[in-house]
């Protein structure tokens, strides 16, 4: 299985999401297949195949694949916004790879702003959906929202978005050597 290039069209932030959460789910079926496929054994085990039962156990899935979808939309809407350029930017899909290929900036403040729009957007719709989770107790709302925050941690320096920022936060510039090349994946 070789990565590929997706164009995605768009310029609105919902376009964007659903266009990259559709494509993130048939390029991964197999992995929220094979992970429906565990819940429902585990629901089966349990002897619970009851409607709420299974939707608590898939639910964690859904929210990863739109954790994922929220995170690379954050980056491309950014990424369009600051180079007002309206067909920037490719959705990468591969085995372990997901990501928008991107030229560089040449302003810091650019390379900062789109490589911190995926985790503060997928943070900010977790704490959208946890503070009515906490106030309400609902608890399933709640480790949604969680799930969805827990995005911020790839403003970590040994992440790619982290260290993207801190790169260009401390001066040094993105290298092409740190990037994947395009020639390296396929149309």
């Amino acid at each position: 299985m070789h990565a590929r290039l997706y164009r995605v069209s768009g310029t609105t932030l919902p376009g964007l999401f659903v266009t990259i959460v559709f494509l993130i789910t048939v390029h991964l079926w197999w992995l929220w297949a094979g992970l429906l496929a565990v819940d429902l054994g585990f629901a089966a085990l349990a002897h619970l195949l009851t409607p709420m039962f299974v939707g608590a156990m898939t639910l964690p899935l859904v929210v990863l694949i739109i954790g994922l979808a929220l995170h690379e939309t954050g980056h491309l809407y950014a990424l369009r916004l600051r180079s007002r350029d309206a067909a920037t930017g490719r959705l990468l899909l591969g085995p372990a790879q997901l990501g928008i290929v991107r030229p560089s900036f040449r302003s810091a403040r650019d390379e900062v702003l789109v490589a911190c729009a995926g985790p503060i957007l997928s943070l900010t719709i977790g704490v959208a959906a946890a503070v009515p989770g906490w106030l309400l107790h609902a608890w399933l709302l709640l480790g949604c929202g969680l799930l969805l925050s827990a995005h911020v941690l790839c403003l970590s320096p040994w992440w790619s978005d982290g260290r993207a920022a801190w790169e260009a936060i401390s001066g040094s510039t993105r290298s092409p050597s740190n990037r994947i090349p395009s020639s390296s994946v396929s149309p």
